[in-house]
């Protein structure tokens, strides 16, 4: 690195300068507290141009030099952009999941446009305060700006963008950025709202939708002329696979992403116990054995969904032989797509929950595919089970956990405490 041009300011306490591997001007402070020079870019050409932002920038940065705040970080755009290179380093080596950093993204991206609103530009205009006004911001304006309609943010959306906006900000303070800590915390969820999405299934609609799932898998369906409608035996294992797919969830807890696209037949380990055949299988004891190199780590789960798997599998090797596809080898995904052995799209699954929902009118009471998990937790909580040997099994926090908890209903709490 060779220096083309250097300017001496301000007694030599300002350098402006360009180097041969730089095409813009550089300027250089002088902490003489420090004994050091800091150095920011310009970002021109033209050095006149240049040296008027070095001498704004002189006059900006001396007091908080001669103040010792740390000037290291420069923007706070610039910030979080190094914020989410750090953040795809741990992606690459699977200390967190993708899905962790487009949170990140999508969340602090939000709280740009606050920055920008609040005329926060650098690290070093961020005090304690600075970030007061951004909850009532976020909850009553953001959805404006960001979606085009006007709406009030619920209070666990907002808590998600306080918590990575406190994340970055503790990143921040461990590269020495900054000593500021900032005031903002999240809401209390003592008395969160009631919860309008993955609603745990009360006892008579997962029956009504469980008779709906069977019927719709095992019958027939008329067309308009009521004719039988013939469809390909592909299509009427997909409605198989959803049938066992939903009942599996309810009895295990997994995530949906989980049980579709992680376990495999290898993953499963049946206690198959009894004095004969027949008690061997119908033993339901099972032990799902889910990896996860990313976010929580791997875990087993232990469920008395053994006898419906069992079915399954061999309801599967049965249409595999009768339609000319291989049998099912041990490292395939439990429910996967025969003609590929991948997954299945969750948009797939989606579509086909939401049509059976709105066949037997359960639309708009906020069951989604994971109401199968908060019906898991809720049951096994009514049951009188040690709630942290519930949050283990299914890989939940004790305080997420306690959300479902609260949608136990008055039948359930009469069992669980009377």
């Amino acid at each position: 690195m060779k220096i083309l041009e250097s300017i001496r300011l301000m007694g030599g306490d300002l350098l402006i300068q360009r180097f041969d591997d730089r095409p813009n001007y550089q300027a250089r402070l002088y902490d003489r507290k420090n004994r050091r020079y800091i150095t920011r870019s310009l970002r021109t050409t033209d050095q006149a141009v240049a040296t008027d932002r070095a001498i704004a920038l002189w006059r900006e940065s001396m007091p908080l030099i001669e103040a010792n705040v740390p000037l290291k970080a420069g923007s706070i755009a610039a910030c979080i952009e190094d914020y989410y290179a750090y953040q795809q380093r741990r992606v690459e080596a699977g200390e967190i999941q993708a899905g962790a950093l487009r949170d990140s993204r999508a969340q602090l991206s939000v709280a740009l446009i606050y920055c920008g609103l609040q005329e926060l530009t650098l690290l070093t205009h961020v005090q304690a305060h600075s970030f007061n006004e951004f909850l009532p911001w976020r909850r009553d304006k953001s959805l404006l700006i960001t979606t085009g309609k006007a709406g009030i943010m619920r209070r666990s959306s907002l808590n998600k963008g306080i918590r990575e906006l406190r994340m970055w900000w503790k990143w921040v303070k461990a590269q020495r950025l900054s000593e500021v800590e900032l005031e903002i915390k999240e809401l209390s969820t003592r008395r969160e709202e009631p919860r309008q999405r993955n609603v745990a299934f009360t006892d008579a609609d997962w029956k009504k939708l469980l008779a709906e799932l069977k019927r719709w898998a095992f019958t027939e369906a008329k067309g308009p002329d009521w004719k039988i409608k013939r469809m390909r035996p592909v299509h009427w294992f997909g409605r198989r696979n959803f049938f066992y797919l939903m009942q599996m969830l309810v009895l295990s807890g997994l995530r949906p992403q989980e049980a579709t696209q992680i376990i495999t037949w290898n993953d499963l380990k049946f206690r198959n116990q009894g004095a004969n055949a027949t008690a061997r299988a119908l033993d339901s004891a099972l032990v799902i054995r889910v990896r996860n190199d990313q976010g929580k780590g791997s875990r087993s789960v232990a469920t008395n969904a053994g006898v419906l798997l069992k079915a399954f599998k061999k309801y599967s090797n049965d249409w595999r032989k009768e339609n000319g596809y291989p049998q099912i080898k041990g490292s395939d995904l439990v429910f996967a797509y025969p003609p590929s052995n991948k997954a299945y799209s969750y948009t797939h699954y989606g579509k086909m929950f939401r049509d059976r929902l709105r066949h037997i009118g359960l639309e708009g009471k906020g069951y989604t595919i994971r109401s199968t998990r908060a019906t898991y937790i809720t049951d096994r909580l009514a049951e009188g089970k040690a709630p942290y040997i519930v949050a283990r099994n299914c890989g939940h926090d004790l305080k997420v956990m306690m959300r479902d908890y609260e949608q136990l209903n008055e039948d359930q709490l009469i069992n669980e405490l009377l």
